[in-house]
């Protein structure tokens, strides 16, 4: 028998369901496959695979994956299942190579044994707006305000890309966890607050998590608020690493535009009091008010924009704060401390 004739087989630990039917179909014959996996006795030492061919599968309402221990992955690893809508409520679950498409993939808090990889959908999408997003999250691609937009991103996220207000990002958002590799990108190029960033002062903390290799638009990496986290060659915009607040963190070979590091544009009260080694910031960036942190081998690069003369140099230090082979934005070198 060729695998294109089965619709549904099974083994001890698996469950194979095809899509060689209509797409509601082979909605219907997923969740019976999944049914099926469900009366295997699944534990934390009887882990089921619901195998599933590239396909389209449509429900009358979302497909409920609320079973632990049971694994529903694409035969090829591809992002190759299309699912129309999907509701993932249990917690030690690995999902692999779901497709929503422009979908919502909604999932539960605090799911700390979540895995999702290769899985893509649309805005929304990998939590929004409340609870805490705590998985793993594993080249996953969605669009606006998701991988936790609006709460608190406390897991770990590797090579996902998203649009704005992601990661942590947006007003009430937390990004404490761990990202790597992750950008930020939409057609409607709104590729900003992202990575815990906020465009309200009065948040507090919200970049407080460990970021490599991450890209961001402008008001990411903490946008206007306090910024306690690490970062290692991180790229934002204007106004990243905490615009007008305090900049309590550290960051190594970072790169942003202008009012970034602490920097503010016009007025007074943001701070630099933590660490930059080797980074890049425009105009009124590192300490727009107070520099009392350390910045070693950094630059001021105004490209071109024209503002007060004191915004285009490094604050004057204060307290402990040191600057060493640092260079301003007018080509100067700078020494304090």
């Amino acid at each position: 028998m060729k695998l294109t004739d089965l619709t549904i087989s099974k083994g001890s630990n698996y469950v194979f369901v095809n899509s060689n039917q209509s797409t509601s179909v082979n909605g219907t014959n997923l969740q019976s496959a999944y049914n099926t996996a469900k009366q295997k006795a699944p534990s934390i030492t009887n882990r089921i695979s619901v195998i599933v061919a590239p396909g389209k599968y449509t429900f009358s309402y979302p497909f409920l994956v609320d079973a632990d221990y049971i694994d529903i992955v694409s035969i090829t690893g591809a992002a190759d299942v299309l699912i129309d809508k999907i509701n993932v409520t249990a917690n030690n679950v690995y999902l692999k190579g779901i497709n929503l498409g422009t979908g919502k993939f909604q999932i539960g808090d605090n799911q700390i044994n979540l895995i999702c990889e290769n899985c893509a959908a649309g805005a929304q999408s990998f939590g929004y707006s409340s609870g805490t997003v705590s998985g793993t999250f594993i080249n996953c691609k969605a669009l606006d305000a998701s991988f936790g937009s609006g709460c608190v991103a406390s897991g770990t996220f590797i090579g996902c890309l998203s649009g704005a207000y992601s990661f942590g990002g947006g007003n009430g958002g937390i990004a404490s966890g761990i990202f790597r590799d992750c950008a930020v990108g939409n057609p409607s190029n709104r590729t900003g607050w992202s990575f815990g960033g906020s465009y309200d002062q009065s948040e507090e903390y919200t970049a407080t998590g460990t970021f490599h290799n991450c890209i961001g638009g402008n008001m990411c990496f903490g946008g206007a608020a306090n910024v306690s986290g690490i970062f290692y060659k991180c790229v934002g915009g204007i106004q990243c690493f905490s615009h007008g607040k305090r900049f309590s963190g550290r960051a190594y070979h970072c790169v942003a535009s202008h009012y970034s590091f602490g920097g503010m544009y016009q007025g007074n009260g943001a701070q630099f009091s933590g660490k930059a080694f080797h980074c890049v910031g425009g105009a009124g960036s590192f300490g727009n008010t107070e520099l009392s942190g350390k910045v070693f081998h950094c630059i001021i690069d105004v490209n071109g924009v024209v503002v007060d003369g004191t915004k285009n140099t490094f604050t004057a230090v204060s307290g402990s704060g040191k600057t060493r082979y640092c260079v301003d934005g007018n080509d100067n070198a700078n020494n304090q401390g």
